[in-house]
Order: C-alpha cells, then sequence, then structure tokens
C-alpha cells in the first residue's frame, strides 16, 4: 500500500534535492559569530573608556 521507488527513481530524486556545502555554512557561521564578539568587544572597551574618562572627570563630556 505504500509507495514505491524503483533504483533509477530514487536516483532521480536524490540528485534534484539541492546540494548543501557544511563546511562553507559552517565558515560563515563563524565569521558571523566572530563579527559579533569583535563588535562586542569593540563596544565594551567604548564603554569601560567612558566610564573611567566619567569617573575621573564627570565635566570630560
Amino acid at each position: 500500500m505504500g509507495v514505491t521507488l524503483d533504483l533509477d527513481e530514487a536516483r532521480g530524486a536524490l540528485a534534484a534535492l539541492p546540494k548543501v556545502d557544511l563546511d562553507r555554512m559552517a565558515a560563515q557561521w563563524l565569521q558571523r559569530l566572530q563579527g559579533v564578539m569583535a563588535d562586542r568587544d569593540v563596544g565594551a572597551m567604548l564603554l569601560a573608556r567612558i566610564s573611567g574618562t566619567l569617573m575621573a572627570d564627570p565635566g570630560s563630556l
């Protein structure tokens, strides 16, 4: 009662599926993560510098 495919039909169905490049996807994800982490590091450094400046001289801004 189930659906049956012969071997050629199955191969054709598999060939029609989109190709997925997992290495490329992983590299892109890692690059995005590194970008986010770099943005956070820069933001944290700027915040620390501004906070330190305000603590030392509140009228400096």
